[in-house]
This record gives structure tokens, C-alpha cells and sequence, in this order.
């Protein structure tokens, strides 16, 4: 009988323990479990019990990925930025910097737009730091308003929500956004078009943007397009129109996101309600087009060769397609993006 060999975990050196933590506390984004059964976060928060030093190294991976697809989990994740703010105040052993923890933020709720009321106001203006700060943001567009609205409360006051004392413009550091949109044909950024004076702090700093499709109304166009047999040229033209250039003077590339139906024996089970995995196809389009000038916008003719799994193609100068190696969980109906974008697929 082979002897087996016992080492216990309190031999090993201390930054090797910390290094199994911060690997164990990392959220695994599963997406065929329901989130309320099972919380990505959940071996994170029984790290953070350990210890003080385990805790400040297993944070950052909690904090990586927030996601807040619900009234509720804003309400508690605002409960927790103003309980760390008193933490700072009080020089607490708590204390942590959730604003630069945070590295991707999911802020959509499943299948439609927030109630712009007074108590959602508020909690969003106690999530501003984390929101500008933030390089990558996954939000609604009922939120885009709402957020620049938050954003010029504090630039009439002269205040910047990143700064504890003085005066100074509030600009967004948010590099990526993405709107996970509900048809083809939505707009956006109406709101901003709508106003006398078109300008947007939270936008200026903004130099990906990205559009997730609404699965239901538009599936057929872009599988359409993914099987290369119609051009995207007019959904990519409408949206690029919708976008505020004057407001986005950074943005420098502008993609849609949507299921790869290169396998025609994939479609069937996507309209059942079980759902189908498939791979995600990215139409991106890049320099040298001038982001600001939606005519030099250059056309793709199809028939096109269709983009395969793990590769990328560019039909013409400007626009491409890339498509996963790794496969998201779609159905027609009732699909929302959230695990797939927190699975990094829409990356």
C-alpha cells in the first residue's frame, strides 16, 4: 500500500497561502446556475472571514466583476460604498477602496428599463465614483441619463466624487461602455440629443462602445449577417448615427455584440426554451473610419465568407468580425446578456 503524504496548508510559507486564496476566491460566472442558487461570490465572502490579511488580498477578486441586475443589489452594494466611507472616516481596519477595485460593472436589469425614481437617484449618485471609475461598464440605457444627470448635479456644485477636497470637473475614466440594448432600432442616446445643450461629462473619457443585441426582434438579422448573406451596413449605420460624437471625442472603435449562427443546426434549439450554447460574434468597426463622421463609414457587400469559431476576418478596411472560442447559453426569449458578458465573452 502506497503511503500517502500529508502537508498541512499551515506549513506552507504565507505568500504561497495567500496566492491559493486570491486564486480560490476568484467568482466562477457559470452560466447554467442560477445566480441566486448558487453565488459566483459566494467562496470569496467566507475567505474574507479568515483573517484581516486574507481578506485585503481576496477583495480585489471579489470587487474585479460587480454585478447589479437588480433594484436590490444596487440598494445593498450603495449601502456598502457609504458603510466603507464611514469605515475611511473612522481610520477602520475595514476600510478599503472600492473605486479602484473595481474593474467591470454590470448594471442592467433583466428585460427592462429602471423606474427613474427619487431613491434610485440617490443610490446612483452614491455609486458615481465606482461608475466613473470604472473602465469597463455594462449599463442600460434608461441608466445613461440618469448617470449624466448625477454627473452635471455635482458639476453645478463644482465637486468631484473621486476627490475629497476642493474643486474640480467631474470626468468620467470609464473606458468601455456597453448598452445592452432591446431592438434594432432603439436610440440610445436620444436623451442627450434631446437636451438644448448637448454635452456629457460621463461620455468624454469613452473610447469602446458596445451594443448588445435584444435577442427577440433581432435574431434574424444577425444571423443573417453572421451566416455572412446580408450586409450589416444599415443596423451599424442607424446606431452610429444615435451616437453623441460632440459628447464621445474619445471613442475610437464601436462594436455589436450577438450569437455566432454559423451552424444552421444550432437555430432550431435556440427558439426552444431550453436554449442553445453558441459560440459570440463581434462586428466591430474601427481606424482608420472616422468615428465622427458616420458617412466615411465603409461598406460591406454580401454574400461574405462567414467568420468561424476562434478567428477573426475583415471584409473591408475598418470593419471586422471576430468570433469566440468559448460558447454563451442563448435563447430567444427572456435572455439576458449578463453571464455572458460576465464570462468576459463579450469582451
Amino acid at each position: 500500500m502506497k503511503s500517502s503524504i500529508c502537508f498541512p496548508f499551515s506549513d506552507l510559507p504565507v505568500e504561497i497561502a495567500l496566492i491559493i486564496f486570491e486564486y480560490a476566491a476568484k467568482p466562477t460566472f457559470s452560466q447554467k446556475e442560477e445566480y441566486n442558487d448558487q453565488n459566483p461570490y459566494a467562496d470569496a465572502l467566507s475567505l474574507c472571514l479568515v483573517s484581516r490579511l486574507v481578506r485585503s488580498t481576496v477583495l480585489p477578486e471579489l470587487m474585479h466583476t460587480v454585478l447589479l441586475p437588480t433594484r436590490r443589489n444596487i440598494e445593498a452594494f450603495a449601502s456598502a460604498l457609504e458603510l466603507q466611507k464611514k469605515y475611511t472616516e473612522d481610520k477602520s481596519h475595514l476600510s478599503f477602496d472600492y473605486t479602484r477595485a473595481v474593474q467591470r460593472l454590470w448594471l442592467a436589469e433583466p428585460g427592462k428599463n429602471p423606474i427613474l425614481d427619487d431613491g434610485l437617484k440617490q443610490r446612483i449618485t452614491t455609486l458615481l465614483p465606482v461608475i466613473l471609475a470604472v473602465p469597463t461598464l455594462a449599463v442600460q440605457p434608461g441608466y445613461l441619463s440618469l448617470i449624466d444627470e448625477s454627473v452635471e448635479g455635482l458639476q453645478s456644485l463644482g465637486t468631484d466624487p473621486n476627490v475629497d477636497h476642493g474643486l474640480s470637473p467631474v470626468l468620467g475614466k470609464t473606458l468601455i461602455v456597453t448598452v445592452e440594448t432591446y431592438r434594432l432600432y432603439i436610440k440610445p442616446f436620444q436623451y442627450i440629443h434631446q437636451k438644448p445643450v448637448k454635452k456629457s461629462g460621463f461620455l468624454a473619457s469613452v473610447s469602446h462602445l458596445t451594443y448588445l443585441t435584444e435577442l427577440n426582434p433581432d435574431s434574424d438579422t444577425f444571423r443573417s449577417i453572421s451566416e455572412g448573406v446580408e450586409s450589416p451596413d444599415i443596423p451599424l449605420g442607424f446606431w452610429m448615427g444615435d451616437i453623441p460624437r460632440n459628447c464621445m471625442n474619445s471613442l475610437k472603435s464601436f462594436s455589436v455584440v450577438y450569437p455566432h449562427f454559423g451552424l444552421p443546426h444550432k437555430v432550431v434549439p435556440f427558439f426552444r426554451p431550453e436554449g442553445v450554447d453558441l459560440h459570440v460574434q463581434r462586428l466591430t468597426v474601427s481606424a482608420p473610419v472616422d468615428m465622427q463622421n458616420p458617412k466615411s463609414f465603409p461598406s460591406v457587400t454580401a454574400p461574405f465568407p462567414i467568420t468561424l469559431p476562434g478567428e477573426e476576418s475583415a471584409p473591408t478596411e475598418g470593419v471586422s468580425f471576430k468570433v469566440t472560442h468559448d460558447q454563451g447559453h442563448f435563447q430567444r426569449w427572456d435572455f439576458t446578456w449578463e453571464k455572458v458578458w460576465a464570462c468576459g465573452l463579450t469582451d
